[in-house]
């Protein structure tokens, strides 16, 4: 078949699942779904578009959460420990400042620019006081634990939710301008 007998095509629907998708920075997204209408894919010159924006949900484990961050150089934070329940993120760790004292943080997760997902203190204790400012540098360290950049579709966050044991991210795309017509 030539390059000029190319076929054209439409779908109603589709839905694309890729698992374990590891981001450049090192986080892995365990599950990412995307899903659109209205598909139309053109032969030559090879084009696709969509009539309106699909959909992408990204599940990222709280194993995951723990080891990226197991990854990243966070100062002086030498033990860590995270769990998730709804709406929370609990975080136990050990901070060496000369010596080496523990600290309970709960955070939550916000989007900013529909193009970050941010950890946000919402409160810590060291050493039973509730100093957010020694924790908030380690944040800023951390600081975006998600990008939409890692992923190499045009993608606007619009909900992230913690549930137990992972959290979820929601979205919609457009295709990049190299496949529109």
């Amino acid at each position: 078949m030539s390059a000029e007998e190319r076929p054209s095509g439409s779908a109603e629907s589709f839905s694309i699942q890729l698992d374990y998708v590891k981001t450049p920075p090192g986080l892995i997204i365990d599950k990412l779904t995307i899903t659109g209408e209205r598909i139309t894919i053109e032969g030559e010159p090879f084009a696709v578009d969509m009539k309106k924006p699909g959909n992408v949900v990204a599940r990222i484990s709280q194993d995951s959460v723990a080891h990226f961050l197991g990854y990243k150089d966070l100062g002086k934070v030498e033990e860590l420990t995270i769990s998730f329940e709804p709406g929370m993120i609990h975080v136990d760790a050990g901070v060496r400042v000369g010596v080496k004292i523990s600290a309970k943080v709960e955070c939550g997760l916000r989007i900013e620019d529909g193009s970050r997902v941010m950890v946000v203190v919402k409160s810590a204790k060291v050493l039973g006081l509730g100093p957010k400012g020694l924790v908030q540098q380690v944040i800023d360290d951390i600081n975006p634990i998600f990008e939409t950049s890692m992923i190499p579709i045009p993608l606007t966050l619009n909900e992230v939710e913690i549930m137990h044991e992972a959290v979820e991210l929601r979205g919609t795309f457009g295709l990049p301008d190299s496949l529109r017509k």
